[in-house]
């Protein structure tokens, strides 16, 4: 604009020869001069105006210089002999614009099954939004350009890249170079949301593959035996197709229960369902921007206001009279905490009013870290003012953290100071406590469901205040299903770096065997993929070279043998005062399944009931096509139940073979008459 002085008439005689000096001022500030002076020429005088010219290296050493800052200029005029007058402030003002703004939001994805991993061929998406006019982004991943980048109108773009294999393992690595509509470059680098795409380019592997039976010989089975494969994969296996004696059979995890590759593939993320409060340490004021002490609602380090993220308005404050939780970084694997001090009243509350409510089912999730000893009742979650048994805290008791109102107390273990994930399940059978993810106890009780207040850090009454880090809560009006608690666990998990889910790579399936099965080796055939899709190897035998051969045909039909009395007076088809024993003789056909196995005799006297009688005698190599020779003394064959004089012995023989399937043979035409 021009520069009017004070003076307006001027001798141009003088005039030429004086030289104009820039000021600028960002801000408020105080003008100061810069760049150097620019003396006035005839021909400016001729054309009755002069541009005044400054180097942009000496603008912007103007004090406080700096992006979305405002300029202002004026200038001095001095004549040839040193004196001088200022000139108006100009009636327009600078905007500094030196920095192409910053996508928000910015987020990736993959068109894998799960769109927080990918494989080799996955197409990755990066969806930008900028709040400036900008020229479309150039966006590489892992420094390669993206297939294509799109303008979708109203300053937001998307990026699509295809994986080819030549890019790392892990965690996508994406840059966004921008340039504003007055120039600017910029490159940015990540998403606001947290969303990330862990590439996954590597065959899973199961390894140790171990088979047995439930037989006495875990080698072989028989009807009715089961029979069991353990498998331990290297991560975690998504889709599993597994055989068994060519039966297509269920695959179990650690616990006994189904496993569900989606459910242990899911990424972690934040459910918005029915979310009634959400506290994030990393984001206290609640603008989906982790600014680490740069947060709006910070004073110094102190949290005042700890934003509701959950859309509810729920934000919890400062009280009167006590003190203030301190914001502190990188306090959990690089996340933020807010540090509650005990000495110093330090609790945030969130007064519900009219807006209370009431829970037939709650999720309710803390991570935290609780600092020294707690005292009897030191809390850091309650739900109202009144110690009855319509609300409840999490309080400590007796050495540990416990579930508590007037009705019931549920624990959920002894307390320490490592970093914890406590959650209560609460629905119309009863109320859960949660440890790290894991069930710790469950009461049938349903009381403690008015939420009245969110009281952090408090107990109900107000006595009790406690020393901790708490990184956040989350607070869900209904009982999440297993999908969303295991969302919600490995979300935590993965922020705070811990394992708060049970994420699993042991798995077996099993089989009882029935007479459809075919015999001989039990064939294995397992299919799997891990969760990215990435196929491994199929598996159809054992790694140690165990195995587990199905045998279920008995030995053949045989008869017994010779029967004979031994030792005294030897008379055949008789037993006297003076024998000492019997010898029996048992067939044993030349069937290599029979070794191993066993023979027991059995006899009876006269109509009596057969009975085993002597050991049980194994089958050896040596048996296998011949007599099998097996001797009774006299005490067991005069034990018999009848045993007198005048009767007679009868003897027959059960044979087991190796797998335990029994033929019980015909008795011996062999008869000793006592």
């Amino acid at each position: 604009s021009p520069l009017n002085f004070q003076a307006p008439v001027y001798d141009t005689g003088v005039i030429v020869g004086s030289a104009f000096q820039l000021r600028g001022r960002a801000n408020t500030n105080d003008f100061e001069v810069f760049g150097v002076k620019d003396t006035i020429t005839v021909n400016d005088l001729n054309a009755g105006i002069k541009t005044v010219s400054a180097s942009s290296d000496a603008f912007e050493a103007i004090t406080d210089f700096a992006h979305e800052e405002t300029a202002q200029l004026s200038a001095f005029l001095f004549d040839v002999t040193g004196n001088y007058s200022s000139g108006d402030t100009s009636v327009t003002n600078t905007v500094i614009d030196i920095v192409a703004n910053s996508p928000t939001p910015v987020s990736i994805s993959s068109g894998n099954t799960f769109s927080h991993l990918a494989k080799t061929g996955d197409v990755v998406t990066v969806s930008m939004t900028y709040d400036e006019d900008v020229e479309v982004p150039d966006v590489t991943f892992h420094g390669f350009n993206a297939d294509t980048e799109t303008d979708l109108g109203g300053e937001t773009f998307q990026a699509l890249y295809t994986l080819s294999g030549n890019e790392p393992e892990g965690e996508i690595d994406f840059s966004m170079l921008v340039t504003d509509y007055l120039g600017n470059q910029n490159t940015y680098s990540g998403s606001t949301d947290g969303s990330i795409v862990v590439y996954d380019k590597t065959s899973p592997v199961v390894t140790p593959v171990i088979i047995r039976s439930t037989n006495e010989d875990t080698q072989w089975a028989k009807l009715g035996d089961t029979v069991q494969v353990d498998f331990i994969g290297n991560e975690i296996l998504y889709e599993t197709d597994v055989t068994l004696a060519g039966s297509t059979v269920t695959l179990y995890d650690s616990t006994g229960a189904d496993y569900v590759g989606s459910s242990e593939c899911v990424g972690g993320d934040i459910v918005i369902e029915d979310l009634k409060l959400w506290l994030d340490a990393n984001d206290v004021d609640g603008d989906g921007i982790s600014e680490g002490m740069d947060e709006a609602t910070l004073n110094g380090s102190d949290v005042t206001i700890w934003t509701d993220k959950s859309g509810n308005g729920a934000d919890v404050i400062e009280v009167a009279g006590k003190g203030i939780p301190t914001l502190v970084q990188n306090q959990f694997d690089g996340q933020s905490a807010l540090h509650f001090s005990k000495s110093e009243q330090d609790i945030l509350i969130h007064d519900l009013g009219a807006s209370n409510w009431i829970a037939t089912e709650y999720s309710l999730f803390v991570v935290f870290q609780q600092i020294g000893t707690p005292t009897t009742y030191d809390s850091f979650f309650s739900n109202g003012d009144i110690s009855n048994n319509n609300h409840f805290q999490v309080t400590q008791l007796s050495g540990a953290f416990k579930f508590f109102n007037t009705d019931v107390t549920i624990e959920f273990e002894p307390w320490d100071n490592n970093l914890k994930l406590y959650g209560v399940i609460a629905n119309p059978d009863g109320t859960s406590t949660i440890v790290d993810g894991n069930i710790a106890n469950f009461d049938g009780s349903t009381s403690g469901r008015s939420f009245d207040k969110y009281n952090i850090n408090r107990n109900r009454s107000g006595s009790n205040i406690n020393n901790s880090f708490i990184a956040e809560v989350l607070l869900y009006d209904r009982e999440l299903n297993d999908l969303e608690l295991t969302k919600t666990y490995k979300y935590l998990g993965n922020k705070y770096g811990q394992s708060f889910s049970n994420d699993t790579t042991i798995v077996y399936t099993k089989k009882e065997m029935t007479a459809t099965d075919p015999e001989g080796k039990v064939a294995i055939n397992f299919v799997y993929n891990d969760c990215a899709g990435n196929v491994g190897t199929t598996i159809s035998e054992t790694s140690d070279d165990s195995y587990v051969i199905f045998d279920m045909t008995p030995p053949s039909d045989f008869t017994v043998g010779l029967v004979t009395a031994t030792g005294g007076n030897v008379v055949a088809n008789a037993w006297n005062s003076t024998n000492t024993g019997l010898d029996v003789t048992v067939p044993v056909e030349s069937d290599t399944t029979l070794k191993n196995g066993t023979v027991q005799l059995w006899a009876k006297i006269g109509s009596n009931a057969f009975t085993a009688i002597g050991s049980v005698s194994t089958i050896t190599n040596s048996d296998l096509g011949s007599d099998k020779l097996m001797s009774l003394d006299s005490a067991e064959v005069e034990a018999l139940s009848g045993f007198a004089e005048e009767d007679s012995i009868y003897i027959k023989a059960v044979m087991n073979d190796r797998p335990g399937n029994e033929t019980v043979g015909t008795e011996s035409s062999s008869r000793l008459l006592i």
